[in-house]
Order: C-alpha cells, then structure tokens, then sequence
C-alpha cells in the first residue's frame, strides 16, 4: 500500500519520535518513550498496533533480530509530504494539479511572490 498522510496523533508521534533516532528502536524504546516523554497510559499491545498500522502504510520498516523487532522510519518527513501531498491531489483533484489549485486559490487568487516562486518550480 502507498503510504499518505492519514496518520493518527498517536501514529504521528511515534514517527515523528522515529526520526529523532540514529538507529532504530525496539518496542521497548517506543513504550519508554510514550509513557516518559509523551506520559500516555497507552498499553504495550495498543503501541505495538501503532506500529503494526504505520509499518502497513509504508512509514515504518520493521526488521527481527532474534526475539525483537527494531523499527525505522521509513520515510523522511519531506518524503511522507510528498507522498501525502500528491494522493491528496489523485484522489480529490483527479491528479490535476491546475485544479487544485484553481481549488485552493478560491476567491483570494495566489500572491504575486507565491506566483513567482510557482514559475521557478516549474521551470526547473
């Protein structure tokens, strides 16, 4: 499945705890990390799901070592955005970009430096 960005808060801070990490944790390191830092009460099965959902969206890898399973993440956050961004505009827009954001645009228009910055992107 193509991952999106239709994370849960519960989803989103424990990715968002990933990517702060240089090697990858075990479900021991996120439990720690959600009761200290986050104080929730979350039970050890409810995490694992977490982890379980977000490794099924194609934001965490997971790898077994032995009897544990040491998660990652799998997507960068500017990655994730991208993914996130362009499943937004298929899915509401039918990928047409011009429609989106003639969409997003409305009554307001684009700002002259927002048009500016669009022609650089495109040109390049």
């Amino acid at each position: 499945m193509e991952p999106f960005l239709n994370l849960t808060n519960a989803e989103a801070e424990i990715i968002e705890f990933l990517w702060t990490l240089d090697e990858p944790a075990t479900l021991q390191d996120v439990i720690r990390y959600c009761t200290e830092e986050k104080q929730r009460t979350w039970k050890q099965q409810t995490i694992y799901t977490f982890l379980s959902r977000l490794e099924q969206k194609g934001v965490v890898s997971a790898v077994k070592k032995g009897q544990k399973r040491y998660y990652s993440a799998a997507l960068t956050l500017d990655q994730l955005r991208s993914v996130s961004a362009r499943h937004f505009i298929d899915v509401n827009f039918q990928s047409s970009l011009p429609s989106f954001l003639t969409a997003f645009a409305g009554d307001q228009g684009i700002a002259e430096e927002d048009k500016e910055a669009l022609r650089k992107i495109l040109k390049s």
